[in-house]
């Protein structure tokens, strides 16, 4: 594959040659395949195993000869007995502030019916018995749902696993975006989590933007309409300022104010969190972000040509480039799940959080 991500950075090349030694791995919900954009640089992927066919025709693109499965009846666990490495991404929307526990509460998790998905996650963990298996999700998981993951680790520690915790953040694997994320691991081996020393890339750094010009490096596809008002707002907004912040210093009377969040993100700093929701114009040009940098600033293939590897209008693509994994993150994690499958040591059953948000709050703690 063309453009995206590795342990060098956003944008590196993935057209080199195959390797012939690869574990095999097995994806669980990764929808349209950012997670195994980064997890295929050091396994080779056996399947996707899926809930929907949200995101798959993306995944069929990137992998056309790889098998999906869409429905978990039809799951054939038995033939993936034994696969060393699991890795998955269950929909996190039901812990998120963005999503449903925004207008439903903080417990709406319990009944919400893609908890089950979590639940199969582990189900897989009985019938494959991997040596690792990694479960990725929002940070609200651990705080919202703790209950859970708690009765989950003690069932893998009940079957001879480990578990460690671990916090991390997209911005510490090379991505502008301050994105904190949980994931559970569940270990027969010994793993290694060592904070990542990849070189920060801000927007201008990724983008290759021409301080002088506002000319960029990455091509502009999947554009998204602008209205009128939004533009001439966008016209009076400065970078990191939000559009609001400028309607109120043209238009305080007016009768429709911009959405809350929209803002002109800054070249510079940390960058944003990205989210389906439309919210970010170009720092220099008066226009929404468009998909292929939404992509370039995920670790997402993002030249011209990939653009037909994405399905679905542009509002699709750009809620499955930031819903998934992002595959630096994902390259992380296959990369130490591969060096601990290398290594082969036997741990004992045990509990550990490994914490590499610098900015760390009391609540990531056991």
């Amino acid at each position: 594959f063309p453009a995206a991500a590795s342990a060098e950075g956003v944008g590196v090349a993935l057209d080199a040659p195959v390797e012939k030694n690869k574990l095999d791995a097995l994806g669980v919900y990764i929808f349209a395949g950012g997670f195994t954009l980064g997890v295929s640089q050091h396994f080779n992927v056996v399947a996707h195993l899926e809930g929907g066919d949200y995101g798959v025709m993306t995944a069929k693109n990137f992998w056309p000869k790889m098998p999906i499965w869409q429905s978990v009846p039809t799951w054939p666990l038995k033939r993936f007995a034994g696969v060393p490495f699991v890795y998955a991404n269950p929909p996190c929307a039901i812990w998120s502030v963005a999503g449903s526990s925004m207008n439903k509460g903080k417990a709406q998790w319990v009944s919400d019916p893609r908890t089950n998905c979590i639940r199969n996650v582990f189900k897989v963990l009985r019938e494959v018995r991997p040596k690792i298996l990694v479960w990725e999700s929002v940070t609200q998981a651990w705080t919202r749902g703790r209950g859970l993951v708690e009765q989950l680790a003690k069932e893998a520690l009940a079957q001879g696993y480990a578990v460690t915790y671990l916090f991390t953040s997209a911005e510490l694997h090379g991505i502008p975006q301050p994105r904190q994320r949980f994931l559970m691991w569940c270990h027969r081996v010994a793993l290694d989590l060592p904070m990542p020393t990849t070189v920060y890339r801000n927007v201008a750094d990724v983008l290759g933007l021409d301080m002088l010009t506002g000319a960029q490096d990455v091509p502009v596809w999947g554009e998204h309409r602008m209205s009128e008002d939004t533009y001439r707002l966008a016209r009076a907004t400065r970078m990191d300022e939000l559009v609001k912040d400028a309607y109120l210093d043209i238009d305080p009377d007016g009768e429709r104010p911009p959405a809350f969040m929209l803002r002109r993100v800054s070249a510079f700093g940390r960058g944003t969190t990205f989210t389906s929701a439309i919210m970010e114009l170009h720092p220099y040009w008066n226009r929404f972000l468009a998909n292929s940098e939404i992509a370039a600033l995920g670790g997402w293939p993002y030249r011209e040509e990939d653009k037909d590897y994405y399905h679905g209008d542009d509002q699709l693509v750009r809620a499955q480039l930031c819903q998934a994994v992002l595959p630096p993150v994902g390259e992380y994690v296959g990369r130490m799940a591969r060096l601990a499958l290398e290594r082969d040591e036997r741990c004992e059953p045990a509990l550990r959080l490994v914490n590499h948000i610098v900015d760390e709050r009391p609540y990531l703690k056991l």
